[in-house]
């Protein structure tokens, strides 16, 4: 056998049986967050909601044109509720039909005339209905008589046939008469056959117009009414009494006018001189 010497076993290298395990070493600092992943797959849908309420109800709308049949006038297209017999139907094209128990009374028909139901002629027409509307009493517009030499009332309407001329304690300037004139587009200034009675004087004749006494006074003041009547075309006659508020005397006037060449359309209220001014009062008129 080869001889060891010491010095081998002492350079020698042995590896012993292992150790047991040592206790865990303490951890260790988090490392960096790493990159986002990629996003994954859509999940499914979800189920419906359930369904909200029911929201207010909006305001109602206007409502439509309303028909009804033409009816007879046994049975109106329009009758009472508690009196079917009475009420309106259509008889004919643009004619209304007025019906009472079942039989008509009267219409009125596509030119606004109104009808009885077994008549043909007009009862009341367009026309005569005008003439019913002109006959009411219209007021002109008081004027105060309290400068110039004469006062004006024009547009009269065409369908006038009556004028009534009032003074209210009208007084002038100096001692020529109160007269009044009319016309058609101008005034008429002569032609006038006019005659006019004075308490404790005379009567006196004039052609100016329609004089309203037989002489004056700046002291005078003057009351009363004129009132113009239209005899036929273009002529108008003339009666009115008046007085002298502070006179002690009444006046009476009549008179005709000439014949105008067309419609009345103006009254003029002056002085038979025609420059004498007046200074006190009010006049107006009444029209029908």
């Amino acid at each position: 056998m080869p001889s060891t010497k010491q010095s081998d076993f002492l350079s020698a290298t042995y590896t012993g049986p292992q150790g047991p395990q040592g206790p865990q070493g303490a951890t260790g600092s988090t490392g960096s967050t790493g990159p986002q992943g990629a996003t994954g797959p859509q999940g499914p849908q979800g189920p419906q909601g359930a369904t909200g309420s029911t929201g207010s109800t909006g305001p109602q709308g206007p409502q439509g044109p309303s028909s009804m049949s033409d009816g007879t006038a046994a049975a109106p297209g329009l009758p009472f509720a508690v009196n079917t017999a009475t009420g309106f139907y259509r008889p004919a094209a643009n004619t209304l039909g007025f019906v009472t128990a079942s039989v008509e009374r009267m219409r009125i028909d596509s030119s606004g005339n109104l009808t009885g139901a077994t008549i043909s002629a007009p009862v009341i027409t367009n026309a005569n209905m005008s003439s019913m509307a002109s006959s009411v009493i219209t007021s002109g517009t008081s004027v105060p008589s309290t400068s110039g030499t004469s006062i004006d009332f024009t547009n009269i309407p065409s369908w006038v046939k009556r004028i009534t001329v009032m003074f209210n304690v009208v007084s002038t300037s100096g001692t020529s008469p109160i007269q009044v004139q009319v016309g058609s587009g101008s005034v008429s200034t002569s032609g006038y056959t006019t005659q006019t009675y004075q308490s404790n004087t005379s009567n006196t004749n004039w052609t100016s117009g329609f004089v309203l006494s037989g002489g004056n006074s700046a002291s005078y003041t003057l009351i009363g009414s004129l009132v113009l009547k239209l005899f036929s075309t273009g002529l108008w006659i003339c009666s009115g009494v008046t007085g002298r508020y502070n006179g002690g005397d009444s006046l009476m006037t009549n008179g005709v006018s000439p014949t105008l060449g067309g419609v009345l359309d103006r009254v003029r209220i002056t002085t038979v001189n025609g420059t004498d001014t007046f200074d006190a009062g009010s006049i107006n008129i009444l029209y029908e």
